[in-house]
This record gives structure tokens, sequence and C-alpha cells, in this order.
């Protein structure tokens, strides 16, 4: 058993506004390999890089904000309480939109690792 809270775990930046506390995972405060659980943050009208994993499948919990997210080509808005299920190979981007940061956890399985995260 392992335990933490997310106010111990270290915001990191991904890139310009752009930022992740990595609680469960690979690479977590807690360390697992079945499963990952990240805490996001995009701030108003930055955008995470498209990307696909071949392996993993991506769950994301919309907290606060609003952002618009494609997958394979189709746009999709997220606002706060929206779950989006991602499979594997699932191309995907997303963009803040308004004016406020896009809140966001990420459930990952098998765990995130950074050899799943394709850029396409």
């Amino acid at each position: 058993m392992q335990k933490t809270t997310s106010a111990e775990v270290t915001m990191a930046t991904l890139g310009e506004g752009f930022a992740v506390k990595e609680i469960v995972g690979c690479d977590g405060v807690l360390r697992s390999k079945a499963s990952s659980l990240a805490y996001f943050e995009l701030q108003p009208e930055h955008a995470f890089a498209a990307h696909f994993h071949r392996y993993s499948h991506e769950i994301y919990l919309c907290v606060s904000g609003r952002a618009q997210l494609v997958v394979n080509g189709d746009p999709i808005d997220l606002t706060a309480g929206d779950v989006v299920l991602l499979e594997p190979n699932d191309d995907h981007t997303g963009r803040a939109v308004g004016g406020e940061p896009f809140v966001y956890w990420a459930i990952t399985t098998p765990a995130y690792h950074i050899d799943d995260h394709i850029a396409s």
C-alpha cells in the first residue's frame, strides 16, 4: 500500500502553458506499472502537441475550464464534468479555450510511459 496527497506532488512543466503532477505511475510519486493518475493544467489558449499511444487507454476527467480536444481529426468540446475515453492509437491534441485554465485528471492503463507517447 502506498499513500500521498496531490499537495505533496510538485508540478512539472511539459511545455509553455502546460503542466502536470504525475501522482501514480512509472514515474509517479506512487509507483505502478499497471495504471497511472496525473493532474494536468493547460493555460488559456495553450495546447498540447498531437500524439497517440500504441498500447494504453486514457481517460480524461475534466475538472474546470473549457477545451477543444481533437481526436482522429474530430473536434470535441470539453467542459467540467465531461469524461473522455481514448483508445490505443487515437491521435489526439487539445487546446484550452476561454479565459481560464483547463484542468483535468488523466487515468492511463497500463501506466503512462514515455516510450508509448508517439508524436503525430
